[in-house]
């Protein structure tokens, strides 16, 4: 759900942004520049904290408001520097020989755009998506480790041997929450790890296949 708000968002603002004039579009890079400078995980960490994070009083708002809320976050703080590499992907397209020469024959930006912007970009979106999945299960891996866990962290005041615990139960919380065991009985943290891994492992894989078959589809063409 995080990389379809990603793409839908960083794809729409970058059909906006794309044609706009040299001295605009590099003000707007200017602007967005700084979120590729400092990590997400600490935006998010900061961001996060005092929604997640269960005070001594506990919840005041139910899970699926913060699960909610944590799932906007995690999606719109890669949205400045995605939509920025996604529209220089469309800016270059756009420098292309038939781009020009298809609006010297009276062809309207709309009819470019998704005659000849979209087919030569479409291929990179869907990498763009794989890349994005795994970048989306290291930002929860990074929390849980943070002991942020997804929907909240639940706090066990007055208590020191209880740690942190997640209210949803997955991987990245599980890891997070139960990382105190990794010496003592590892394989409580080792499974979930595992499988953390062989589906971040998968995901690469499709994503190089997909580019492999691109490529040979051009190499017959």
């Amino acid at each position: 759900i995080v990389v379809i708000i990603r793409m839908i968002f960083s794809v729409i603002l970058s059909s906006f942004i794309y044609s706009l004039h040299n001295r605009i579009y590099n003000g707007i890079k200017t602007i967005f520049e700084p979120f590729s400078v400092v990590p997400q995980t600490i935006i998010a960490y900061f961001i996060l904290y005092r929604v997640l994070w269960m005070p001594i009083e506990g919840f005041t708002s139910p899970f699926w408001e913060r699960a909610l809320f944590e799932t906007f976050i995690l999606a719109i703080i890669a949205i400045p520097n995605l939509t920025i590499h996604i529209s220089s992907e469309m800016r270059l397209v756009k420098k292309e020989d038939f781009v020009k020469v298809s609006k010297v024959l009276g062809s309207s930006n709309t009819y470019i755009f998704f005659k000849h912007i979209i087919p030569h970009v479409f291929e990179k979106w869907i990498l763009l998506f794989g890349q994005q999945f795994i970048q989306t299960l290291q930002l929860l891996a990074h929390l849980g480790f943070m002991k942020l866990f997804f929907g909240g962290t639940k706090v066990t005041y007055g208590d020191d041997d209880t740690p942190p615990r997640s209210l949803s139960y997955e991987w990245s919380g599980v890891i997070g929450g139960d990382i105190s065991y990794l010496y003592s009985h590892f394989w409580i943290v080792l499974v979930p790890i595992c499988f953390f891994v062989l589906t971040a492992i998968s995901v690469a894989i499709i994503n190089e296949s997909l580019e492999m078959y691109f490529k040979s589809k051009y190499a017959v063409q």
